[in-house]
């Protein structure tokens, strides 16, 4: 009885115990839990019907079925899928392709008719697209003016014509875009220049000159020369002019020589007369309207000229001043290398190039006072150019 009553006791703890573990084990389920997941559940099946049935729509391209974004264009869904049909390419007149260029542009059809890119895609389009086809290169006759050479004779910084020349005339055929030639024919063949070279002799004469200005650096070089009583040369931008007309005044007023060094600072040999011509002549309107003087000095940029240049600074009577001392000073050299490279070749009739603009031209400014010390300390004279150009033998 006793061994009863205790297995009875036993079982009853133990089935208590097992009611409690299942109290604790099974959380009591929230109602509103359990809706709002399914109503996740539900709102993403009807998202992916959605885009399955009515974002996409079926469309044929060159006859393959294929599901495209309902409303998108053309031209998007053939990018999209890397199918958007291709430029030709532009041959040129030796039979290669131009490299950047474009032929025929691609055609699409959409339900046989030429659409353009911007159109939106519908159930059912038909589309059918093309790629360009090759063409070729336009040919463009012209007639070309071919510049003459240009032999000098001489080593000085002064220009004067020996044996007067011109340019030539050709007809050319050429590619449009490679410009590539077919053919030519003279009109007129040119005829070289011989352009001499002069210096001062037995005159113990030096002259400064300064190129690229105005600059904000002018102003220190015109206190320099201002202390030092020393002449100078200036052969100014046209388009710098502008905007420092004021100090270009100054500089006329002090009796400084002023001169015309294009109005962009381009190389004279490899433009057209009329661009050539354009370059000059702005610049010196703006010399004349800011100082009120007639420049008749040029110095081409890099002492660089053609036949069509030469031409039309003589028609003008110009001076033409290059320079036989380049100390290099547009490549920012010390202030010391600037000097030595004055003094270690000062000769008689030296013209000295410099730079007052065109970049950071404060070594030249620190230079400058050394400059003036030595040339006059070795027994030179420092003259401006229209002296200069009055003593040439």
């Amino acid at each position: 009885m006793l061994k009863l009553a205790l297995g009875k006791v036993f079982s009853l703890r133990f089935l208590n115990s097992l009611t409690i573990m299942k109290k604790k084990v099974a959380p009591k389920i929230n109602l509103n839990y359990l809706v709002f997941s399914i109503a996740i559940v539900v709102f993403i099946l009807v998202e992916i019907l959605f885009y399955q049935f009515y974002h996409y729509v079926p469309i044929k391209l060159n006859g393959k079925d294929l599901k495209a974004v309902r409303g998108e264009t053309v031209e998007n869904f053939l990018t999209r899928i890397k199918k958007m049909p291709k430029y030709g390419r532009l041959i040129d007149v030796e039979g290669k392709a131009i490299a950047g260029a474009k032929g025929e542009p691609p055609k699409i059809w959409v339900n046989n008719k030429f659409a353009n890119p911007s159109y939106s895609v519908k159930n059912e389009d038909k589309i059918a697209t093309q790629n360009g086809k090759d063409t070729k290169e336009e040919i463009k006759t012209a007639l070309e003016t071919v510049q003459s050479k240009i032999v000098y004779k001489g080593k000085g910084a002064f220009i004067y014509v020996i044996k007067r020349g011109r340019p030539g005339l050709k007809m050319v055929e050429k590619g449009q875009v490679s410009k590539k030639v077919v053919s030519d024919k003279w009109k007129l063949k040119p005829v070289d220049f011989t352009i001499g070279r002069i210096n001062i002799r037995y005159r113990k004469v030096v002259a400064l000159t300064f190129d690229d200005g105005p600059s904000k650096y002018t102003g220190q070089i015109l206190k320099i020369l201002k202390q030092y009583k020393a002449k100078a040369s200036f052969f100014v931008v046209g388009r710098l002019v502008e905007k420092r007309a004021k100090l270009l005044k100054l500089m006329a007023g002090r009796g400084y020589t002023i001169g015309n060094h294009t109005y962009n600072h381009i190389p004279l040999n490899k433009n057209v007369p009329k661009k050539i011509k354009n370059e000059l002549q702005k610049t010196k309107r703006e010399i004349k309207k800011a100082a009120g003087i007639e420049t008749k000095w040029v110095r081409p940029p890099w002492g660089l000229l053609n036949s069509s240049a030469i031409n039309f600074v003589l028609k003008e009577k110009y001076h033409i001043s290059l320079w036989n001392i380049d100390t290099s000073d547009w490549k920012r050299k010390s202030p010391r290398k600037i000097k030595e490279k004055v003094l270690n070749n000062l000769k008689s009739g030296q013209v000295i190039l410099l730079h007052d603009g065109g970049g950071n031209r404060g070594n030249t400014v620190q230079a400058l006072p050394q400059i003036i010390k030595g040339i006059k300390e070795a027994g030179y004279r420092l003259v401006s150019l229209e002296d200069m150009y009055r003593l040439v033998e």
